[in-house]
């Protein structure tokens, strides 16, 4: 390997060359960049004493709590295609009645259950953040993409969603559940979306359901992905994504501080990974050529043989879940969507406003 010069590390979605491969590469960075977009407006807007909402997983149990017929929720039934670890439901629920923004009570009949309720504070939180939360939308969605490429681009999505759980292993069932079988009730999100629309974001509730789709696509198939790499080759998705970022590297080499970006993990977070796997024999840390303060990842030759399975192992879950769900046609529709919403410098589609 050249010592003399690191190369910025490949995309560790690395996959074949074709409509499947270029549709799930886009449909991920399409679910990231949109979330940091929503996010990075929502988390800007103070709520009641000044309140404000920090990720995703809070935006969804709010919303589920304010569109529950019954008023409330037993916190067992709050594990979602978004929030998919009970002890994560958890801590999102010890932070936002920290916060006064949702409730707890013990239900009458059974100890066992408890019923978490939204507050009035929590109520006017959500509604602080709609105007935010279309505003991204407007900014990386309806500003990117027509209505009609929209719609199409949400129905592959929604076939998606019905046709993969059916293809693939998930802890979510399968198709037969619905479109709207988990945490975001559409008919209500559309209502709530149809508010937004005096801001002049141009956002509306036919962007909503395309995000919450999205969203939702990427994470069962994250799930899949997770449950193949585990059960076959023992790593975690994120330990198996460091690998692919190294495996594909031009040299093979990967500077430690490069792999948070690339591998969407935070620094400390992809430390610990890297220390797990140096300590399973897979990869190895070495002197960085010109800077003393850092070093290269670099494989074993163990290291190297998982991660060829460990991509085996992805691009199988891609084919079951894409492949023999859209035409290639279909795929390549899709793709063209995503790529004007991950694209930098995609101009906008809305006219600018007339000044008087």
């Amino acid at each position: 390997m050249n010592s003399s010069a690191v190369a910025d590390p490949a995309p560790i979605r690395a996959l074949p060359d074709t409509s499947a491969g270029r549709a799930w590469e886009l449909l991920e960075q399409a679910a990231r960049r949109t979330s940091a977009v929503v996010l990075g407006r929502v988390a800007q807007v103070d709520g009641p004493g000044g309140r404000r909402i920090h990720s995703l997983e809070e935006t969804e149990l709010l919303y589920r709590l304010a569109a529950s017929a019954a008023g409330q929720e037993r916190i067992g039934d709050l594990e979602s295609v978004i929030i998919r670890d009970k002890n994560k439901i958890t801590r999102l629920v010890d932070r936002l009645e920290a916060a006064k923004l949702v409730t707890r009570r013990p239900s009458s009949s059974d100890r066992r259950v408890t019923f978490i309720s939204l507050t009035p504070a929590g109520r006017d939180t959500l509604i602080a953040i709609g105007p935010a939360w279309g505003a991204g939308l407007g900014e990386c969605l309806a500003d990117r993409v027509s209505p009609a490429d929209i719609d199409v681009a949400s129905n592959r999505l929604k076939v998606l969603l019905s046709r993969a759980l059916d293809s693939l292993q998930t802890r979510f069932g399968d198709g037969d559940t619905g479109d709207d079988a988990d945490a975001w009730a559409l008919p209500q999100l559309q209502r709530l979306a149809d508010g937004w629309r005096s801001d002049n974001s141009g956002a509306t509730s036919q962007h909503v359901v395309f995000w919450i789709r999205l969203l939702r696509v990427a994470a069962v198939f994250d799930d899949a992905l997770e449950r193949g790499q585990q059960g076959r080759h023992g790593l975690s998705l994120s330990e198996a994504d460091l690998l692919l970022a190294v495996a594909h590297a031009p040299d093979g080499r990967v500077p430690l501080s490069s792999l948070a970006a690339a591998t969407n993990v935070t620094s400390g977070g992809v430390t610990r990974i890297v220390d797990r796997l140096q300590g399973r024999g897979l990869v190895r840390r070495v002197p960085h050529p010109t800077d003393r303060r850092s070093a290269l990842v670099e494989l074993t030759p163990t290291g190297s043989e998982l991660a060829m399975n460990a991509g085996d192992t992805r691009r199988e879950v891609i084919t079951a879940g894409l492949e023999r769900v859209l035409t290639s046609a279909e795929l390549d529709e899709l793709a063209a969507v995503l790529q004007r919403i991950v694209e930098p410098g995609t101009p906008s589609i809305r006219p600018e406003p007339v000044r008087p």
